[in-house]
C-alpha cells in the first residue's frame, strides 16, 4: 500500500527481456511525490475494484496469456483478478492482504473482522505520525491509513465471498506467502487457496521459509537489505511466475 511501480520495475524489467509485454499499473492514490500524503485514506474497495477491471481490460489486449502478479494490498487485488475477471489466465497473489491480526489457532477470521470494522468505523489514522516508514525507498511512503486498510480488507470479503460459492475464473491461482511476514494473515490466503481447491480450481500455495527471515516486502531490492533479500528471492519469483 506504500510503495508504487518502481517497486516491480527490476523483475519487470527482467521478464521484458525475456519476450514478455510488461504492464506495471499504479494503484489508486499510489506513487504521489508528497510521502507524507494523507491520500491512502480515500481508497474505496469499489475503487479498487474499477481499478481492477481497468488492468485487465489493458492486459488482455497486450496478448493472448495474461498473468497478473501483486504483492500486499497489490496481492489482494491479484486474487480479486484470478476470482472475477476472465481476462486473467494465471494470478499470483504475493503476501496479499487479507487481514492485519497474527496467525491465529482459532477464531482467526474472526479476529481480522474485528480488525477490519476497527479500520473502517474508528477515526482515520495515518500511521506515519507515530511510526513512520524512514528507512524504505525514497519513492514509497512514510506511513498508510487505516481507513485505506479497511477497504483494501473489504475487497478480500468479496474475494472471499465469492470463493465460497463459484470457482474462479482464472486457470491458475499461486498464491506466495512468508512465513515470516510481520505485516498481514497468511492464515486466511491458506483459508481462501482451499476454498478455490475445493471448487476444483488448479490453487496452491507457495511458501518461504520462517527460517530466511524475510521482510513483508520480498520483491522491491530497494528496501533495506533488498539487493541481498532478492538475490534469494528473485530466482524463485521468475520460476513461479
Amino acid at each position: 500500500m506504500t510503495n508504487c511501480p518502481q517497486q516491480f520495475v527490476p523483475l519487470g524489467q527482467w521478464f521484458f527481456e525475456q519476450g514478455y509485454n510488461v504492464l506495471i499499473p499504479r494503484e489508486p492514490h499510489n506513487g504521489l511525490l508528497d510521502r507524507n500524503t494523507t491520500a491512502l485514506a480515500q481508497t474505496t474497495a469499489p475503487e479498487l475494484a474499477t481499478f481492477c477491471e481497468n488492468v485487465a481490460e489493458i492486459g488482455y489486449h497486450l496478448g493472448r496469456h495474461v498473468t497478473v502478479v501483486g504483492i500486499s494490498v497489490g496481492g489482494t487485488l491479484a486474487a480479486y483478478m484470478g476470482q472475477f475477471l476472465p481476462a486473467i489466465d494465471v494470478a499470483i497473489p504475493i503476501a496479499p492482504l487479507f487481514g492485519i491480526a497474527p496467525n491465529l489457532p482459532i477464531a482467526n477470521a474472526q479476529v481480522n473482522w474485528l480488525a477490519k470494522q476497527l479500520c473502517l468505523s474508528l477515526p482515520n489514522i495515518m500511521t506515519q505520525r507515530f511510526r513512520p516508514f524512514t528507512a524504505g525507498p525514497e519513492y514509497g511512503y512514510f506511513g498508510f491509513a487505516t481507513h485505506g486498510l479497511g477497504q483494501a480488507m473489504r475487497l478480500g470479503d468479496a474475494i472471499f465471498a465469492a470463493a465460497r460459492q463459484q470457482r474462479p475464473t482464472a486457470q491458475t491461482i499461486l498464491a506466495v506467502i512468508n512465513d515470516a511476514d510481520p505485516a498481514v494473515n497468511n492464515n486466511l490466503t491458506v483459508d481462501l487457496v482451499k476454498h478455490w481447491q475445493k471448487s476444483g480450481a488448479a490453487a496452491k500455495v507457495y511458501r518461504f521459509g520462517a527460517e530466511k527471515k524475510l521482510i513483508h516486502d520480498i520483491v522491491d531490492p530497494n528496501q533495506p537489505g533488498g539487493e541481498e533479500r532478492t538475490a534469494a528471492t528473485y530466482p524463485i519469483l521468475k520460476e513461479l511466475i
